[in-house]
């Protein structure tokens, strides 16, 4: 592994997140505690944004979903949640131009900070341009994206 592969983002108390290689804006990170690469997609993007464990957001989520009587993933419950914290929407559609921004278009221009990129059928982040996920989902259209805002 190169030497700049190892370096770490500062500033994170739950998670070292490791930046990429030169050129790359996609790194595997998988914050789920047991590393399961399961289907908690919205857990997992929220504890790295936040610097949250696994586990404060999944029983934040939980309680809030069984409040809806819904599950975690649904729009019904993260979005709730999303309101509730210190985020600012950031544009990633033009309108009338039907201008998209893919993954790593996003991360290109928005390279300070951290984001929460919905996507389709799947929320990731990013951290000063990095998307960190358990797949490479930086070829996927950003719909919307939240900015979180320094406490």
């Amino acid at each position: 592994m190169k030497k700049d592969a190892l370096e770490l983002v500062s500033g994170m108390k739950n998670h070292e997140l490791k930046k990429p290689s030169r050129g790359k804006h996609q790194v595997y990170y998988n914050a789920n505690p047991k590393k399961n690469e399961t289907g908690d997609c919205v857990i997992r993007a929220f504890a790295i944004a936040f610097d949250k464990t696994w586990y404060q957001v999944f029983d934040e989520l939980t309680a809030l979903a069984r409040q809806e009587a819904t599950i975690m993933d649904a729009d019904e419950c993260w979005k709730p949640y999303l309101a509730k914290q210190k985020v600012e929407p950031v544009q990633t559609i033009r309108k009338g131009k039907h201008l998209w921004k893919d993954g790593t278009a996003f991360v290109k221009a928005h390279n300070e900070g951290r984001y929460i990129l919905q996507m389709a059928n799947h929320l990731s982040v990013s951290v000063d341009g990095v998307i960190y996920d358990i797949w490479d989902c930086s070829d996927k259209f950003v719909y919307k994206a939240w900015r979180v805002l320094a406490e």
